[in-house]
């Protein structure tokens, strides 16, 4: 079996108490610099996901996960070269998502594939998609992670030139996990809804009117290779920020009795996700330079509170993976603070944060990665502490009561 590319192992899996047990793999990794509809794609992402993956299995993970922009690539150049690719080929054709499916299957492992820059298929609402180059958030960047963007012509869907260069040229393009079992097959897809400043000059968020349905149903079923039903939720890097997002997840108790039945379900709470599975892609420079001069470990310690407030919200597990990134010295960044103060330098380096991370209510940060280099995570999680906690804080019964409230004043 491949050998991770010689990618460090951190933390194990155990194997007690296998019943209410759920065993996660991070797979803090770079992303992909080839983009993924690149010739020699397979050679490099899928070639990593796949070796990651049997690792992952070997060890006893039920689920391994991957950061955003692992498989496309993480510049404004690598997401509009999706749209010259889907010129050459199928608008329907994926092949890395086929190749996604018989790694899992091979392996089996359910896997979460980082996240996918595409474009918006063609049943999509795209008259309601928000037309990126128009917005007026185009002109508010944080100057941070924009590369050739500042370098790249906005195209103007409405302009005749624009309009002659085919159908891929006005459809958005949007960011996508999906959740792929160990049978091969997509229990779930989810689209970014909160992106980041500097991604609205080229990516569009997913809305109730153009993707309803993942408004609509934010959680699936997942079991454990053990039988252990569980229900899961997709949410990607920015979403941490917003609360709504997860408001999402958590619906009426009467709707767990509809499907996506969870063993850890219990008569009068909302019921909501066991697991929020995260791909993520933060730098530690993302704030820019004020933030840096503020504290050195912002956004460090805004990735990690995130994570384990929304762990408790929900009365779920935050499984938060985030990508590796270049390591900068203490001097180093002076430097590139210097640089920036004193004009010399418009913007910061990238400067990697890593750090992925397991949330849960009561433990608090159950297990990280050791900064912000390459490194696959094992951890096990008694998700009994998920039952106790939703009897000690009650954020279930209250959404539930609060749901209630809301359906009889209508």
């Amino acid at each position: 079996m491949p050998d991770s590319h010689a990618i460090p192992v951190q933390g194990s899996i155990a194997h007690l108490s296998p019943r209410q047990q759920l065993h996660i793999a991070l797979a803090q990794l770079l992303p992909d610099d080839t983009g993924l509809h690149h010739p020699n794609a397979a050679q490099h992402s899928l070639a990593k996901l796949s070796s990651c993956a049997h690792t992952a299995a070997q060890a006893g993970a039920d689920i391994v996960i991957f950061p955003e922009y692992f498989l496309s690539g993480a510049t404004h150049g690598h997401w509009q070269g999706v749209r010259g690719s889907a010129d050459d080929q199928d608008q329907d054709d994926k092949p890395w998502l086929e190749a996604i499916k018989q790694i899992a299957h091979q392996a089996g492992i359910d896997i979460v594939a980082g996240t996918v820059v595409e474009l918006a298929d063609i049943d999509d609402n795209d008259d309601a998609a928000a037309d990126t180059t128009d917005s007026p958030d185009a002109g508010q960047q944080i100057p941070h992670r924009l590369d050739d963007a500042r370098a790249r012509p906005q195209a103007n869907p409405s302009s005749p030139s624009s309009s002659a260069k085919g159908p891929t040229e006005k459809r958005p393009l949007y960011n996508t996990a999906y959740y792929v079992t160990r049978t091969g097959t997509v229990a779930h897809r989810y689209t970014k809804q909160n992106l980041w400043h500097p991604e609205r000059t080229t990516l569009s968020s997913s809305s109730p009117f153009t993707h309803a349905e993942q408004h609509s149903s934010a959680t699936f079923g997942i079991t454990t290779r053990r039988g252990l039903r569980l229900r899961a939720s997709l949410a990607i890097c920015w979403d941490l920020a917003w609360y709504s997002r997860f408001e999402q997840m958590l619906k009426s108790p009467a709707s767990a009795k509809q499907g996506n039945l969870s063993d850890l379900d219990v008569e009068g709470q909302a019921a909501g996700p066991d697991v929020i599975l995260v791909p993520t892609c933060w730098y530690a420079s993302d704030g820019g330079a004020a933030a840096l001069r503020w504290n050195r470990r912002c956004e460090e310690d805004l990735l990690r509170s995130l994570c384990t407030t929304r762990a408790l919200e929900t009365e779920a597990v935050v499984v938060m993976c985030n990508v590796a990134g270049p390591k900068l010295s203490p001097q180093q960044v002076d430097s590139a603070l210097e640089a920036v103060r004193c004009g010399e330098s418009e913007e910061l380096p990238l400067i990697g944060l890593g750090r992925s991370l397991i949330a849960a209510p009561f433990q608090g940060c159950v297990a990280q990665v050791d900064g912000e280099n390459e490194a696959l995570l094992l951890q096990s999680l008694n998700l009994t502490v998920l039952v106790e906690a939703r009897e000690v804080y009650r954020n279930r019964y209250d959404v539930a009561l609060d749901i209630e409230d809301k359906s009889s004043q209508r």
